[in-house]
């Protein structure tokens, strides 16, 4: 470089002369220097481009109360402030900018300030910092509308790489300070295609692991295996045998059983970033897939939701608009890039679409099953929305036998927690209690598990069913809420005969068309089907004209109304039902055969 070319540069020139006619001016200098108070040629300057994640961090702190210089506090910016997840609903007034007072007036937390347009100074570590703050250029027009170019210039006073150090040891510490995680809590990044960074886009209180029912064996095993993955001892193995230090876990089954909340719950207690990946969106390329992996906030778990829907069995595209492809994706699951102690979960509902490949050993480390509530969670779910006041005694402790084994077969479970619910029914019955009976049955878990077990027959509820329930009775007691749990056969029923209708009409729209229909509708995921069962073969016509269907062992309609509470005075529980209303006591098949031989061995005179 010239001599002469040097001296503009450092006399912080806007531009070059042109070198010809029509060529444009090159830029050499990225402030105006006349727009600053001081001798810009005895400092150190360093750009932040408003494409990098460090631009808003350095506004966003700026911003702050005193952290700029009360005399330079003059220029900020305000905007509606984003809702954070768990927080309070009285935050800080205006974000800590200056002047403020946030123990005076009403709350001011639905206003985020940032900083404005100017030059302010601050200080780090007792090193005096400036930043200007600036626009670029004339509005240009773009699809949200007229923008302006922003550009943010810190200044060190000095030259040289010992100046260039202290900004970059402020900017070192401001990012590490935004992934740091505090007890209990946990920072939520989105990748930004666009800008490819992760965007922090808010923090959030996390749940303990204990708040996610689930059975027992399956959140003990996911808590000690991470555990086990992040202590130094593993760190260490992995390094001396080369293998990258990357933990990959595959959580599917079926909608609503838990998977989304045991990952932030995960989250919480290791105090891990969590990371959201969208692969199913248009614009996410190998390359980008790349960059997103390799520049993954420190303790971070990385989450790709389903998986499922981009790929096929045989590796075809269900998204063709999008460019990612199958070795990309594998490549970032395998450890090609930065992978220093990094947890991928993957999610589906369809374990079955997934090609083989994508979730072998070794790409997956770990497959982990979320189904359908067993009599255990049921019990436990009651009892988180219901504590118990007293405890339980071992004959209502709600374990059935298989359920001690992990392996055990979950239709087994329930249809053996089915008949000893029927037995303790029976005892009850034959012990003479009635609704004026001396003794009521406690409203606690045991209760609840029994009632819902002999309500849902053969269907099948989710953990996610079961939180809206007791959402939707949350000012009932505990026994109004057993009184009514026929809602959640009925809600599941309601549910079915939707999905039925909508599958009729769509088999309609094919006759007309031209094609044959299907015979009947398939039953929704967790349904028996309808509320047409004949269960012990008897429907009686009732006075409003409807059928009532009542089950062959007349003890259970005994043993529930044993328990039911009265009526709350001035109106029934929310959603509540009579004992007319309410839905009939269906059974599977095998259920409805073993309790029919467990009341022929009781009652053997028929």
């Amino acid at each position: 470089m010239s001599a002469d070319k040097w001296a503009v540069l450092k006399d912080g020139a806007s531009s070059i002369a042109s070198q010809g006619d029509g060529v444009p001016k090159t830029r050499t200098c990225s402030f105006d220097p006349s727009a600053l108070p001081f001798d810009h040629k005895t400092h150190t300057g360093v750009e932040v481009q408003p494409s990098d994640q460090l631009f808003s961090l350095v506004l966003s702190h700026l911003s702050k109360y005193g952290t700029v210089v009360e005399a330079d506090a003059t220029s900020f910016r305000m905007s509606q402030a984003e809702k954070t997840s768990g927080g309070s609903k009285h935050g800080s007034c205006c974000g800590g900018a200056a002047g403020c007072n946030s123990d005076a007036g009403p709350s001011l937390g639905n206003i985020s300030v940032s900083l404005g347009l100017g030059v302010f100074r601050f200080s780090h570590r007792g090193q005096e910092l400036r930043a200007l703050h600036q626009q670029i250029g004339d509005p240009v027009g773009t699809g949200c509308g007229a923008q302006v170019l922003s550009g943010l210039v810190l200044f060190r006073e000095g030259v040289g790489p010992t100046a260039a150090r202290v900004i970059q040891e402020f900017l070192s510490e401001l990012l590490a300070e935004s992934e740091r995680t505090a007890k209990n809590t946990f920072q939520v990044y989105r990748w930004h295609i666009k800008y490819q960074f992760w965007q922090r886009v808010s923090r959030v209180v996390a749940r303990p692991v204990a708040s996610v029912v689930l059975p027992a064996e399956t959140s003990q095993m996911l808590v000690d295996d991470l555990e086990e993955f992040l202590s130094d001892g593993t760190a260490q193995f992995y390094q001396d045998h080369g293998i990258p230090y990357k933990r990959s876990y595959l959580f599917y089954g079926v909608p609503g059983a838990g998977k989304t909340s045991m990952i932030q719950a995960l989250a919480g207690k290791f105090g891990r970033n969590l990371c959201y990946l969208s692969p199913t969106h248009p614009e996410l390329s190998d390359d980008s897939l790349k960059s997103a992996i390799e520049r993954v906030p420190d303790n971070a778990i990385v989450v790709l939701e389903d998986v499922d829907a981009l790929f096929g069995k045989g590796r075809e595209k269900k998204i063709h608009q999008s460019p990612l492809t199958f070795s990309g994706l594998l490549n970032a699951l395998d450890g090609v890039g930065n992978h220093n102690g990094l947890v991928f979960v993957l999610t589906t509902n369809f374990k079955d679409q997934l090609d083989a490949a994508l979730i072998r050993d070794g790409r997956v480390d770990l497959r982990v099953r979320f189904d359908y509530c067993t009599p255990d969670q049921m019990e436990k779910l009651f009892d988180n929305f219901y504590p118990p006041k007293v405890v339980s005694t071992p004959e209502s402790s709600g374990k059935a036998d298989g359920d001690a084994e992990g392996d055990a077969d979950p239709e087994i479970v329930a249809l053996e927690a089915k008949l000893a619910a029927l037995k303790r029914a029976k005892a009850a019955a034959a012990e003479g209690k009635s609704a004026e009976g001396t003794k009521a049955i406690e409203p606690n878990g045991a209760a609840f598990r029994d009632a819902l077990l002999l309500s849902l027959g053969d269907r099948k509820v989710s953990a996610a069913q079961l939180q809206s329930f007791f959402v939707s009775h949350r000012k009932c007691t505990a026994a109004e809420a057993i009184a009514d749990v026929g809602a959640i056969a009925a809600a599941i029923d309601k549910r079915a005969e939707e999905e039925a209708a909508k599958q009729a009409e769509s088999s309609g729209a094919e006759a007309s068309a031209g094609k044959p229909a299907k015979d009947s509708a398939e039953p929704a995921e967790g349904s028996s089907g309808g509320g047409s069962h004949q269960m012990g073969g008897k429907a009686v016509a009732a006075s409003d004209g409807k059928a009532v269907t009542y089950t062959s062992t007349p003890v259970v309609h005994e043993a529930w109304l044993a328990w039911r509470p009265p009526p709350r005075r001035g109106g029934k529980p929310e959603h509540g039902a009579s004992a007319a209303q309410r839905p009939s006591l269906e059974m599977s098949d095998a259920a409805r055969h073993s309790t029919e031989a467990l009341h022929s061995s009781t009652y053997p005179s028929g």
